[in-house]
């Protein structure tokens, strides 16, 4: 729902996002693959723009905002872990498919 709601201001990101995003059937599902993927590009471009935002207020206004990068400490905490029981869950199924 967050990358529903969050505007995209870099054209290419949001060409990628929106190419990769899955399509829920009639049952409301989506395909899980691509839903870790269009997670992927989300999250790294809100890590770019958060990157983006802190250099610029340093560089515009000599202050620096955060010794704490909130997007980078997400992404290396919890949800790289959630990631990888995705990927690890797929891997999985792919296999019992094949």
């Amino acid at each position: 729902m967050v990358l529903q709601d969050t505007p995209i201001y870099n054209e290419k990101c949001f060409d990628e996002i929106s190419a990769i995003f899955p399509e829920s059937d009639g049952d409301g599902n989506r395909n899980l693959n691509n839903r870790v993927k269009s997670t992927e590009l989300f999250i790294n471009y809100l890590l770019e723009q958060e990157n983006l935002d802190l250099s610029r207020k340093e560089q515009n206004y000599g202050i620096k905002c955060l010794d704490r990068q909130i997007i980078k400490s997400l992404k290396e905490n919890g949800l790289k872990l959630d990631l990888q029981r995705l990927e690890n869950a797929l891997t999985r199924q792919t296999q019992n498919i094949a």
